[in-house]
This record gives structure tokens, C-alpha cells and sequence, in this order.
């Protein structure tokens, strides 16, 4: 009886871990430049999660199949992210970057341990996500992030 609570989980983790940053390109823009540009990729990326939560609802897959669905949706985000050239904070927003990777596995970790019904490990995914998320939300904040790393 867990699952419809596991698949609520990877959802939440999912939503969480769908809103950070990184960068990596040719040009280099200003922080604000930079900053518009992410938080539009990062709103994109939202959207996207948003509507496909809402069709992974009606389809009946199971939480580990619309958790990898959800995945590449966030690598996608993240992808264009890394076509953008930070500014002045590079190691920063780069952390920002290795904490949504972070997360992206945690969602993995957190459907592969749904799927084989370790609560144990259920509940260790879904603590350890919502701390990457405290973490990104923060350094988000701090750079002036306003949708990526769930800083608005």
C-alpha cells in the first residue's frame, strides 16, 4: 500500500530537484544576463515538469518508470544550462550544477528503492533530496536566482 505515497515522493523530490543551474560556454555573459537567461531555462524546465506530472498521473506506469521519464526532463534543463557561460561566481553557480546532479541520482535512487519497496531506503532518498534542496535553494538565493534552485 506504500506506492501511491512512494510515487507522491518521487514527485516531490522530482519538483524539487527541477529547479537548478549550472553553466559552460563559448561567451561569457554578465551576472545579470546570466541570471535571466538560467531562470528562463529553469522556468521552461518547470513547465515541462509540470505537464508531464500531470500526464504520468493519468498513464498508470509505475513510480520507477515516470521517475526516469522526470530524470530526462532534468537532465534537458540541465544540458542548457551548460550551453551557458558563467559570469564572475563560475564556482559557485558550477556547485549549483553538481548539487542538481546530485538530486537527479537522488530521484533515481529514491524510484529504484520505491520500486523494490525498501522503505528504508525510501525514506534516506527523500531525506538526503530535501537536504541537496535546502542546500541549492540557499547558494540560488545568495547568486540572486529567482526560479532556478527553487530560489522564488
Amino acid at each position: 500500500m506504500a506506492r501511491p505515497i512512494s510515487i507522491a515522493s518521487v514527485l516531490l523530490v522530482s519538483a524539487l530537484a527541477l529547479t537548478a543551474c549550472g553553466g559552460g560556454s563559448s561567451q561569457a555573459l554578465s551576472m545579470q544576463e546570466y541570471l535571466q537567461r538560467a531562470d528562463a531555462i529553469c522556468q521552461q524546465g518547470r513547465q515541462r515538469f509540470e505537464n508531464l506530472g500531470d500526464e504520468l498521473e493519468r498513464s498508470g506506469q509505475t513510480a520507477n518508470e515516470k521517475a526516469h521519464l522526470m530524470t530526462e526532463v532534468m537532465r534537458g534543463e540541465l544540458d542548457s544550462l551548460h550551453e551557458l557561460d558563467p559570469p564572475a561566481q563560475r564556482s559557485a553557480i558550477e556547485s549549483m550544477l553538481a548539487m542538481e546532479a546530485t538530486l537527479i541520482r537522488n530521484v533515481e535512487n529514491l524510484a529504484d528503492a520505491t520500486e523494490s519497496d525498501d522503505q528504508a531506503a525510501t525514506q534516506l532518498a527523500l531525506s538526503e533530496g530535501r537536504l541537496q534542496q535546502q542546500r541549492l535553494s540557499g547558494l540560488a538565493h545568495q547568486l540572486g536566482f529567482r526560479v532556478c534552485g527553487g530560489a522564488g
